[in-house]
């Protein structure tokens, strides 16, 4: 599964199918649930403007990808923004890798390595894989395989198979040292 896969099915399970009060939530919450993202997107800005990191998450995944808007990256990084300022790691994730890559943002590795070890830290496998990537190529870090060996080594612990790939590829680089040290 994509990471871009791992996301969006994150987001539509985030939203509960019970039916709560919370107005422009619900109306969101319905609209995307068939389909209609166009209409979704007025009461996901209220729902997102009143602080619901789930709308501000969809809001983010709906400017980035064009789905009811026009793509718009510095909307979507502005709905990512306040997601992951609001704690949540799915928008702490998806903003370091807008970060990483420059979307919406000017590309700033230690931004996207502050943003993603927030989201490793509350268990994103996608962050740690991310985290292993930057120490591995030394974006916004010191190089430093060992690191990227443990980043790698915690993504593959929580069932993240390009993780394990990527970890076992490294392993060839490594002194038997560095390695005792990594897996230490």
């Amino acid at each position: 599964m994509t990471i871009a896969k791992s996301i969006l099915l994150a987001v539509a399970l985030s939203f509960p199918l019970t039916a709560q009060a919370d107005g422009p939530m619900d109306q969101c919450r319905s609209f995307f649930l068939h389909g209609q993202y166009d209409l979704a997107i007025a009461p996901c800005i209220r729902a997102a403007e009143q602080g619901n990191v789930n709308a501000q998450n969809w809001l983010g995944l709906q400017y980035f990808k064009g789905k009811g808007v026009v793509v718009d990256y510095g909307q979507a990084f502005k709905w990512r923004r306040m997601a992951a300022e609001q704690g949540n790691r799915v928008g702490q994730f998806t903003l370091g890798r807008m970060y990483e890559q420059g979307m919406g943002v000017a590309r700033d590795y230690q931004a996207a390595n502050s943003w993603y070890r927030k989201a490793a830290a509350q268990g994103s496998s996608d962050a740690q894989y991310s985290l292993g990537g930057l120490y591995k190529e030394g974006r916004g870090v010191s190089k430093d395989l060992v690191k990227a060996y443990i980043w790698y080594s915690l993504a593959t612990n929580q069932g993240m198979y390009l993780a394990k790939v990527t970890r076992d590829q490294l392993k060839n680089e490594l002194t038997p040292e560095q390695l005792q040290r990594a897996e230490h």
